[in-house]
């Protein structure tokens, strides 16, 4: 029996906060496909998103 990968995901966020109510943070997300994900016919995703935040 051979073990065949799913996917490998490398994630990285940076936040930031300028003052005590506001928060900036932004994401980003690669999945490369393994070879499970390439014979069902998938394929390598990125993924990347932003927000701000207001706390009171």
């Amino acid at each position: 029996m051979t073990a065949h990968g799913v996917m490998t995901q490398i994630y990285t966020r940076l936040r930031w906060e300028p003052t005590l109510h506001w928060v900036v943070s932004a994401t980003a997300i690669y999945q490369a496909a393994g070879i499970a994900t390439n014979d069902a016919g998938g394929e390598d995703t990125f993924i990347g998103s932003t927000s701000v935040s207001w706390r009171f």
